[in-house]
């Protein structure tokens, strides 16, 4: 298991999120506990997780852009994104990863 976690930014309850990426992978069938995927988690003040949001990025030998529109719950107030690549081997290539509201 390979895994990278970003530091805490903020985010706005009304505004929603999107995340966009390029990426390419070798890792076919991925889900949110296997293979090459991205965990959005929203936390409250405290730092308390409120919301998890599996991204999945399924498999392409060749760079593939993904878009994911993410509606923020009522009390976020901050939010980390870990790349995984879980259980599986192979390769998972990130050409840029973006997230704005």
């Amino acid at each position: 298991n390979v895994s990278a976690s970003s530091p805490p930014f903020m985010v706005t309850a009304e505004r929603g999120l999107q995340v966009s990426l390029k990426y390419r992978t070798t890792v076919p069938g991925s889900r949110s506990d296997y293979g090459a995927w991205l965990r959005l988690e929203m936390r409250d003040s405290r730092g308390n997780v409120i919301r998890a949001v599996p991204i999945i990025c399924p498999s392409a030998p060749t760079w593939r852009e993904l878009i994911q529109q993410i509606e923020t719950p009522p009390g976020a107030t901050q939010a980390t994104l870990q790349i995984r690549l879980q259980s599986s081997g192979g390769t998972f290539d990130i050409q840029y990863l973006n997230i704005s509201e």
